[in-house]
């Protein structure tokens, strides 16, 4: 039975109870493969759950790929996506949002692509091939890590061409 699980968490604060991360941690245990929002307080740290390590931490970065004046930065962030000036589809109004709440959808997302087709992740060994993967599918730009999705955004026919080799299949 193929049943990835993927749990994104586009919220965030500070001084979280250990219950909150025990239970993290027994998820990644389990298998699920858990990102979160970075934050937006412009700190060198990312705002809990994104802290735990059981949690791939993401970041926002803005129209020129660098880090969001907003987000949260440093070590503990694994990744960057976009997360500044989203206009949401569902909206009736077209104003554009900020947030690492925001960034964090489109790695969850790449999850899920790189999850299809494979496995469900049993244990914690599982979710870090996941991240491993996940991370191989950046480039660096200023030393941080962003997520190559972006780069189909806006980009030629030609780089969607190279994004979507390293996508991964069945046949991978």
């Amino acid at each position: 039975h193929n049943n990835p699980s993927i749990v994104n968490m586009s919220y965030g604060g500070y001084g979280l109870p250990k219950i909150v991360f025990d239970v993290l941690k027994i998820l990644a245990e389990h298998g699920i493969v858990l990102i979160a929002a970075a934050g937006n307080e412009g700190k060198s740290f990312p705002a809990d759950p994104a802290s735990s390590p059981y949690v791939i931490a993401v970041g926002a970065i803005d129209r020129n790929r660098n880090i969001a004046r907003f987000s949260n930065r440093g070590s503990g962030i694994n990744i960057y996506a976009p997360g500044q000036d989203i206009v949401l589809s569902s909206q009736i109004s077209r104003t554009p949002w900020s947030g690492t709440s925001f960034s964090s959808p489109f790695v969850a997302g790449l999850c899920a692509n790189i999850m299809q087709g494979r496995p469900r992740p049993r244990n914690w060994n599982d979710v870090l091939e996941i991240k491993e993967k996940l991370l191989s599918l950046t480039i660096l730009r200023n030393n941080i890590p962003i997520i190559k999705t972006l780069e189909t955004i806006q980009s030629t026919e030609e780089d969607t061409k190279i994004f979507d080799e390293h996508i991964p299949n069945d046949n991978n």
